[in-house]
């Protein structure tokens, strides 16, 4: 068992093929920041019996392009995803996660803040073929935009199985009005409003006190 710290700063164009294999009943966590030029990169996930695995990701980088294939060939393998991006460029995900086994267990969780001139697309499929039963197959994702460009999510669960738990969120937008309201109603100004609920919005989720310092060094360039 243990925890990995992956850095990038990529000071040109880049492009990453990242091959991660979980062996049996190992339990394993990442920690990743990228930050820096256009990268792009292809992870392959292969996990085996009861491997667990847990990433956690932050971006900040001028343009992003990431292929996430995830196989969870082992019974009872686990992993949970959690990217946290602040796109001040154009970023696409394609993320397809396997259940290649039953009683494996996938969560996905994608939460991203598109600046002034950003873009973002999510793309984020789970595959339960039939018989592989007691399987957990959950999504969430969600776009804070502060801009007027398109941005997509496209949540898809491809189910052949009836004994399994399945579930997607996907929401764009911006902050709640009645949320911004009521902070300032307590003394806030609106810019500090908006600053609380990014904080929460990004490190929510993160328990890593180093990631969530270097997630929020990132936020003060944007938000005090």
């Amino acid at each position: 068992d243990t925890t990995i710290w992956l850095y990038y700063e990529a000071k040109e164009e880049i492009k990453l093929d990242i091959f991660i294999r979980v062996e049996a009943n190992v339990h394993v966590t990442i920690n990743e920041v990228r930050t820096g030029m256009r990268t792009k990169v292809q992870y392959k996930y292969y996990l085996d019996e009861y491997a667990d695995i847990k990433v956690n990701k932050f971006y900040h980088a001028s343009q992003v392009r990431e292929l996430d294939i995830i196989n969870l060939n082992g019974v009872g393998a686990n992993i949970r995803t959690v990217l946290k991006s602040i796109a001040t460029g154009e970023e696409k995900y394609d993320m397809m996660i396997y259940h290649n086994e039953v009683q494996t267990t996938s969560d996905i969780l994608n939460h991203a803040v598109v600046d002034q001139k950003g873009k973002l697309t999510f793309n984020v499929t789970s595959v339960v073929p039939k018989g592989k039963t007691g399987c957990v197959a959950n999504q969430m994702n969600r776009v804070i935009n502060l801009n007027d460009q398109k941005c997509k999510i496209c949540p898809n669960l491809l189910i052949d199985e009836y004994d399994v738990t399945a579930n997607h969120a996907a929401l764009i937008g911006k902050f709640a009005d009645d949320e911004l309201f009521y902070l300032q109603s307590r003394g806030l100004t609106r810019e500090e409003a908006m600053s609380l609920l990014m904080k929460g919005f990004l490190c929510s989720n993160i328990e890593e006190p180093e990631l969530l310092n270097i997630i929020k060094d990132s936020m003060n360039q944007y938000w005090r």
